[in-house]
Formats: structure tokens, sequence, C-alpha cells
């Protein structure tokens, strides 16, 4: 999905945990430098997320996660990346 479809959607809060095979509605980066990890348009997979934990358990600024815990994905959007 383009950046620009994904963020014209409508968006949900989903546990990161769970958002493998979701597709990402906002952009996730490390600050600074602020380089995007994800983009709208992304699909979550599993190695995604858990880079995402690392970053967040190694104590970095992981910037564009609601919550700590969530993110926000595209509605009705799943995809099955297996």
């Amino acid at each position: 999905m383009t950046i620009y479809d994904a963020e014209q959607r409508k968006k949900i809060l989903c546990r990161l945990d769970d958002a493998a095979g979701e597709i990402a509605a906002d952009y996730i980066y490390l600050y600074p430098p602020g380089i995007p990890m994800i983009v709208p348009g992304e699909i979550f997979t599993e190695p995604m997320i858990q880079i995402v934990r690392q970053c967040q358990e190694a104590g970095l600024d992981v910037e564009g996660l609601p919550e700590t815990d969530t993110i926000n994905i595209v509605k009705n959007a799943r995809i099955d990346y297996n």
C-alpha cells in the first residue's frame, strides 16, 4: 500500500505484539536521528516487531507509538504474510 493511501485510510490502535500481518498507518522512527524504521503502508512482520522492542528495551527514543505498547494500523487491511 502506498504511504498516501495508508495515511488516508481509517486507523485503529493495535498492540504492538499483535501487529504481525497488519499494515502500518504511521511512521515509527528512532530519534535522533529521525530515520524511519517503519513507514505507512508497510506490513508489520515479527522480525520488525522484535527490532522495535529491542530498541525500546535498550532505552532508545522510539517515536510514533501512541502508547508504549500500541501502534496505529490501517483498519480492515490485515495481510497474511506467511
